[in-house]
């Protein structure tokens, strides 16, 4: 969405003057190789991002089930070529036991135990193919699907971790669970499922906004309190936007002792492991817990001070998921980070008991994704899992052992995950950076063979910037991306948590890629859970606005969209004030911004029970403004089962939307104008005659566009003729909304577009779910060749022609 407004800006105000005529700087351009006969449309060969957009398989862990069989989980959709998905059964070799056949798993599962009875609970992210289970399903030692189980979730949500209690009930923690049979109440991140499959319904109910829980585990270290909980990660125990990073709950879940956030801890806290002398080690994602100052990992004394005999120096430079103390009182840490106290270290590092870095850990390159686990198998080995597909440089599909001193053993070596071609990936958003930089937001784990959960950069040639790392990333699909003018980014989209954070809808991004843990909003649904954020637009004074499903801001009521301030509090003077008579369920997609300090909005609304499509502009505290009044039978209500996808505004002020539509509503009940794709308004509202006669059709949808400097429209979608004309998903139009003849993407990309920009005077980029551009493989990114564009002051265009 049309968001970057250092990137919109005129070139006059963005570059250094020059006295390079134009014309110079045209002439060099196409005396380039490989331009010389490139007409706007072409494939850039130039912009290579190498494998582009991947879902590869991730390993969530492994259960040991004896000395030769164990459960490993994750996303996969098969094993060593066979149909496994989610959960397979293996042997020491790697070789999978024909013998457990699970049901076929659509998504990922995160937590395995084992109950009394030989039988399997599994939870996570997935539905079962074909049958209507969701998130926790109870398997036969045989794999086969206990169907006699209760389906106890809607659907709505992710389980992260599962303790089985001893009487075989089971509390499932996680993010926004909703039961089957309270789709109307308020969603849950912790809740405990009978042994039958239904909810106990004399549990407390753990409801509150900002919560993320990520581990759990029963302990029954005090008799008082047999099948004592202890949580870990985000527990809002009620309606307050408080939470407990770490919590201990009895039986009949009332809290025995908690760490809340605030004086005390500002992280989730990830483990607590003892050590000699009645010391513990702590590890999470925090720089302050138990209310000591530390970067991720410190040492407790028994008294619960800061062992300051353990010095970790500036410890890792990114994210830990978890840690194995040692019998030497060492400690092995792994995660996302790939340095310790400036020590190079990919993903894991062993530490002496003075907390120094053990040079003599042999594990050489280490692992080349974050490890996302780790524990240890009966033999004492160490098995690691995560999302890496080498380990020192040797295949591993997410799943190593090694030894104590780090070197890699044999086992597991031939289990072999492999991703469903089926699975969607995708490109769905992009922004340019000042520097020619490019930030992409979507639907992948890897870009172009790096690591990248749905955030990432890249060089201006398409090659991913490793400077940037995002970590552990977000842990949903990204929609949206912006940057900001200090180079901090936004991410949007359905996220629940970032790199184990509650950070639901949006999130903001250092530039160089760490979370920005000073921005931490709470942008929620009716019933609590993180608000699918769509539309995300930085504003001056380091303000940015939010839209999507949002229902409420901190615990305020904010429908469809928001203003945020540089914290992510809400800013109290604007108050969205869409008024559309019979108008329900406001969702916001597309967000545009004028100087003048108005905003545009566009979306989805529910009017008289059908789905519309809303366009409306805001003033600076949210009222409508009067001045903007589509005609319509209601105001700003404009399209017929359709959705506004994004927006821009001319220099004119005239603002030009697109969306899947193809007519707009302007009240009429016959002969309404015809307007496929794409429409343009006046300053006070009006429809203009920008027209595009047939427009976009066979798939109509138009998902993005971008204005061009000559006044004409760059856009992108579903679409495969534009007036009848072939046109494979992206095209251009003229200033009166007809086809530019002269820019002919060929047979473009092969499946749905979702962004596109021009990032130069002489190149386009466009992103989505394809897999090619014209005939060549570009998975999800593509560039394209344009035509120079004039600009106001010609000569800084030739500068920024040379340096391309």
């Amino acid at each position: 969405m049309q968001k970057d407004r250092c990137s919109r800006k005129p070139l006059s105000d963005r570059l250094s003057r020059c006295t390079l005529p134009f014309i110079v700087s045209f002439f060099l351009l196409f005396s380039l190789p490989g331009w010389a006969l490139a007409t706007p449309g072409d494939l850039d060969p130039w912009f290579d991002p190498g494998s582009g957009a991947e879902k590869k398989p991730v390993i969530r862990g492994l259960y040991q089930e004896s000395a030769t069989a164990f459960l490993v989980f994750g996303s996969f959709a098969t094993v060593n070529g066979s149909n496994r998905s989610g959960v397979v059964k293996i042997n020491a070799a790697g070789g999978i036991d024909a013998g457990f056949t699970p049901p076929d798993v659509v998504g990922e599962v995160r937590a395995v135990v084992r109950r009394s009875d030989g039988k399997y609970l599994i939870g996570g992210n997935f539905t079962i193919a074909g049958i209507n289970y969701y998130d926790l399903v109870l398997l036969h030692a045989s794999g086969a699907l206990d169907n006699t189980f209760w389906a106890a979730f809607a659907g709505q949500g992710t389980i992260n971790s599962l303790a089985l209690q001893s009487d075989d009930q089971v509390l499932c923690g996680g993010v926004g669970l909703q039961l089957t049979n309270e789709i109307d109440n308020p969603t849950r991140h912790l809740i405990r499922v009978q042994a039958n499959g239904f909810a106990d319904g004399s549990y407390p109910v753990f409801n509150g906004p900002r919560a993320y829980v990520t581990r759990l585990a029963t302990d029954s270290e005090n008799p008082s309190y047999p099948d004592r909980l202890q949580v870990l990660g985000a527990l809002n125990p009620g309606s307050t936007n408080s939470i407990n990073w770490r919590t201990y709950l009895t039986n009949t879940g009332s809290v025995l002792i908690s760490q809340p956030d605030g004086a005390s801890n500002d992280g989730p806290i990830l483990a607590v492991l003892g050590a000699s002398d009645g010391k513990s080690y702590v590890a999470g994602n925090f720089t302050k817990a138990f209310g000591v100052t530390a970067n991720r990992i410190f040492r407790r004394n028994s008294d619960g001070t800061l062992d300051a005999s353990f010095n970790i120096g500036t410890g890792p430079n990114g994210d830990v998921t978890g840690a194995l103390r040692l019998g030497d009182d060492s400690l092995i840490v792994v995660g996302a980070f790939t340095a310790f106290n400036g020590t190079a270290c990919n993903r894991i590092v062993k530490l002496t008991p003075t907390g120094a870095v053990d040079a003599t850990f042999a594990v050489g390159s280490g692992a080349n994704a974050p490890i996302l686990s780790i524990g240890t198998l009966d033999s004492g080995a160490i098995y690691l899992t995560g999302g890496f597909t080498a380990f020192n440089g040797q295949s591993r599909g997410g799943l190593a052992v090694i030894q104590s001193g780090g070197a890699l053993q044999g086992t597991f070596a031939g289990f072999t995950p492999a991703g469903s071609a089926t699975v969607t990936t995708a490109v769905n958003d992009l922004a340019v950076q000042s520097d020619g930089k490019i930030v992409i937001g979507g639907e992948f784990n890897w870009f172009g063979g790096v690591w990248s959960p749905g955030l990432a950069r890249l060089n201006s040639n398409g090659g991913v910037d490793t400077g940037f790392s995002a970590g552990l990333g977000p842990d949903g699909v990204v929609h949206d991306v912006a940057v900001r003018s200090d180079g901090r980014i936004f991410a949007a989209g359905d996220v629940g948590g970032v790199a184990t954070r509650p950070l639901g809808g949006v999130a903001r991004f250092t530039s160089t890629g760490g979370v920005d843990t000073t921005f931490s909003p709470i942008v929620t649904r009716n019933d609590n859970s993180p608000a699918p954020v769509y539309a995300v637009l930085p504003l001056a004074g380091n303000q940015v606005m939010v839209g999507g499903h949002v229902r409420k801001i901190a615990g305020q009521e904010r429908s469809p969209l928001a203003r945020l301030n540089a914290d992510g509090s809400l800013d109290a003077a604007f108050t969205p004030q869409i008024a559309i008579t019979s108008g329900t369920s406001l969702s916001t997609y597309a967000l545009a911004g004028e100087e003048t300090g108005k905003y545009y909005v566009g979306g989805y609304v529910t009017y008289d029970g059908l789905a519309r499509g809303f366009f409306t502009r805001l003033t600076s505290t949210g009222s409508m403004d009067a001045t903007f009044a589509p005609t319509s039978p209601s105001p700003n209500v404009v399209l017929v089962t359709s959705t506004v996808r994004e927006i821009a505004v001319q220099p004119d002020g005239k603002p030009i939307f697109c969306g899947d539509f193809e007519e707009i509503i302007d009240g009429s009940f016959w002969n309404r104008p015809i307007r496929r794709g794409l429409a343009r308004f006046t300053a006070t509202g009006g429809l203009e005659d920008f027209n595009s006669g047939m427009g976009a059709t066979l798939f109509t949808y138009v998902e993005s566009l971008h204005l061009e400097p000559n006044g004409g429209v760059l856009f992108t979608g579903g679409f495969t003729k534009f007036n009848e004309i072939n046109r494979a998903r992206l095209a251009r139009s003229t200033t009166a909304g007809g086809l530019d003849a002269s820019f002919n993407p060929g047979t473009g990309v092969t499946a749905r577009a979702r962004v596109i920009r021009r990032v130069g005077l002489t190149r386009g980029l466009v992103g989505g779910d394809f897999a090619t551009y014209a005939g060549v493989s570009r998975p999800g990114l593509a560039g394209f060749v344009l035509d120079p564009q004039p600009t106001v002051n010609p000569a800084p265009a030739a500068l920024l022609l040379l340096q391309e």
